[in-house]
């Protein structure tokens, strides 16, 4: 991967967290801030079909929206085949679907 890949796939990864990291500050997500972030997640996986990072990034955004759990083993397959080389961000995506989990066992538990 030449050097200008290299940042463009860090640039992205880099804006996705950072967005990411806003709308979860947000007890109640803006719809357009949640659409700018799969459009941004959209277009790194046309341009990168096989960046396992675009991948747990769409994971990711799937938890925030539907089932953890499944989202949970999709990202432990998707962790498995991750590159040695970029395990260093793997850590952080982990702690947001545990984050995001805990969330959501909070709110059913108010439910109830």
């Amino acid at each position: 991967m030449g050097i200008k890949n290299a940042a463009k796939k860090v640039g992205k990864a880099i804006i996705f967290m950072k967005l990411f990291e806003e709308i979860k500050a947000n007890k109640e997500p803006i719809e357009a801030d949640i659409a700018k972030l799969k459009e941004i997640i959209e277009e790194w996986k046309a341009e990168a079909p096989e960046d396992k990072t675009a991948i747990l990034a769409s994971i990711l955004v799937k938890a925030q929206e539907g089932n953890v759990e499944d989202a949970k083993a999709e990202f432990e397959q998707a962790k498995a085949e991750y590159n040695v080389e970029d395990e260093e961000i793997l850590p952080w995506f982990e702690s947001q679907i545990e984050f995001i989990e805990a969330e959501k066992e909070a709110e059913a538990e108010a439910e109830e």
